[in-house]
């Protein structure tokens, strides 16, 4: 068991220091404002649940929009207690939960590594403050807890496999997230190393939960699939070369093996993949030679790396936050790597000075992500949160907005949303199924939303519809990003100019 009591309480001076300089670095970064767009769907989702009892996204629709099925739960049970500070409340919750992961990957990859508790203590700062860590500490998914639930789970299996209490992360997991089954199925496999006798009894919670889950979404929105995968219609490719390019995009085009992901670092990825790579490798063979006994545990966390990101090669939609809990394990194997293979293989100076090396390497990314977000969280929460804040100041109760991006502007809009994916309506949907080609102009003609919001102006395939649309709509407001609305300082200015942005361009129904 985890002396929690020791981990809080029985602290020296130095983990004062270290707690407190932890707290204002994942302060400074939750200031940020920088949580991802999707986030707005669960909040919405799960504070109608809160407020009014209906776990839908437009009120009176009964459209569940969020993937997950305990995730908005959790957010509801913040908002009955919180109220209007909830976010604030999610964020320092999944911030805690990151930390507690810290801790158990820690303690795992100790045990594989041998580390002395000097070394286990800065593997556990340098993970604590990892540029994935404290990007998923803001961006407000549920990604925090399928890392959690997965490395807690490789804990109770490797400590006490035949306690039934070892079974809940692998029930759990698939209720954070759907695809997170993949985790539990390599629970399942490693169970099988440690104790071949039980493995079945893994085995079968494994599919019982799957079972259970598809049984949950049935009953509570009429699918054995969620709503928002079917909008993204993630189905198998038909084709296999299809399948092949984007598994190739995973691993050495995307910056899923990069400590941050920019724009300016792309060139680049290619060598973060195949370091990756060279240290998996490395690192598997050395601990078969030396460390024999917690091979098995980890493969279990290179599978967690490498297998669960291929998963998603044979789909349709790919989003960064399905790689955050695969990235998080494999910058704590990093960190951990580097500390083993310098102590191990190197003079106690050389030793020191190559960690010293890497660790100021690591600041540096820690500095850059910081800046990253920083940019991000003014395009987003500064600046698209105030293109829904402006469309609330004009709609009335029952207007209906029409949009792609449907996360921050419909949730500060405050009022019956359709997105173009379908994510929040099932309307678009209906149209996309009855009027395969024409559809979005069939749902203006037909719906006629009184707000409709474009991240550039709308050209139409017809000057029929075209002529159509610019008799029935108005641009009531164009919103251009400019940094220097968000800050007067120049070289906070020369960072918010660094993204990528993009123009909203707003109408209204003519009356």
């Amino acid at each position: 068991m985890i002396n929690l009591k020791y981990i809080f309480f029985g602290i020296n001076p130095k983990k004062i220091i270290f707690l407190v300089s932890l707290t204002l670095i994942y302060t400074l970064f939750l200031l940020t404002g920088d949580i991802q767009e999707d986030a707005f769907i669960n909040f919405r989702t799960a504070f109608n649940l809160a407020d009014h009892g209906e776990l839908t996204f437009n009120i009176g629709e009964d459209y569940n929009a969020a993937t997950s099925l305990l995730y908005p739960l959790l957010i509801a049970l913040i908002r009955l207690a919180s109220g209007d500070h909830a976010i604030t409340f999610v964020l320092i919750a999944n911030s805690i939960s990151l930390l507690f992961t810290s801790f158990f990957l820690t303690r795992i990859l100790g045990r594989i590594f041998n580390f002395s508790n000097a070394m286990r203590d800065l593997l556990w700062i340098a993970l604590s403050i990892a540029p994935i860590t404290l990007l998923m500490a803001t961006r407000g998914m549920e990604a925090p807890y399928v890392a959690l639930f997965f490395v807690v789970g490789l804990c109770r299996i490797q400590d006490a496999p035949s306690r039934l209490s070892s079974l809940m992360p692998v029930l759990i997991l698939p209720f954070v997230r759907p695809d997170a089954i993949a985790f539990s199925l390599i629970l399942t496999g490693f169970s099988y190393t440690i104790m071949p006798h039980i493995g079945k009894r893994y085995l079968v919670s494994t599919i019982s939960a799957g079972v259970m889950l598809s049984l949950a979404y049935y009953f509570t929105i009429g699918s054995f699939i969620p709503n928002s995968v079917l909008a993204k219609g993630s189905g198998i490719m038909s084709q296999l070369h299809g399948v092949l390019d984007r598994e190739l995009w995973i691993y050495f085009e995307s910056p899923f093996f990069a400590l941050v992901k920019s724009k300016y670092l792309v060139t680049t990825y290619p060598i973060f993949s195949v370091f990756a790579l060279g240290l998996s490798a490395v690192l598997l063979y050395k601990i078969w030679c030396d460390r024999r006994p917690y091979f098995s545990i980890i493969v279990a966390i290179l599978a967690g790396v490498w297998l669960v990101p291929g998963a998603y090669g044979i789909s349709n939609a790919i989003f960064p936050w399905y790689f955050w809990p695969s990235r998080l394990l494999y910058q704590g194997l990093l960190i951990a790597g580097v500390l083993y293979l310098a102590t191990s293989y190197l003079p106690p100076l050389t030793a020191r000075r190559v960690i010293g090396g890497f660790l100021l390497v690591f600041a540096s990314f820690v500095m850059l992500q910081l800046a990253i977000s920083y940019s991000k969280g003014v395009q987003e929460s500064g600046y698209r949160a105030s293109v829904g804040k402006y469309i609330h100041t004009l709609a009335k109760d029952d207007d209906t907005l029409y949009l792609e991006p449907a996360g921050y502007i419909p949730y500060f809009a405050r009022i019956r949303t359709i997105d173009s994916v379908g994510l929040v309506s099932n309307t678009v949907l209906r149209y996309k199924k009855n009027y395969p080609k024409r559809w979005e102009i069939e749902l203006l003609r037909k719906e006629k939303p009184v707000f409709l919001v474009y991240r550039n102006k709308r050209w139409w395939d017809s000057s029929e519809n075209q002529k159509w649309f610019d008799e029935n709509y108005k641009t009531l407001r164009i919103f251009e990003y400019n940094p220097e609305d968000f800050t007067s300082i120049p070289f906070l200015q020369w960072i918010l100019k660094l993204g990528d942005h993009a123009n909203y361009h707003v109408l209204k129904l003519r009356e």
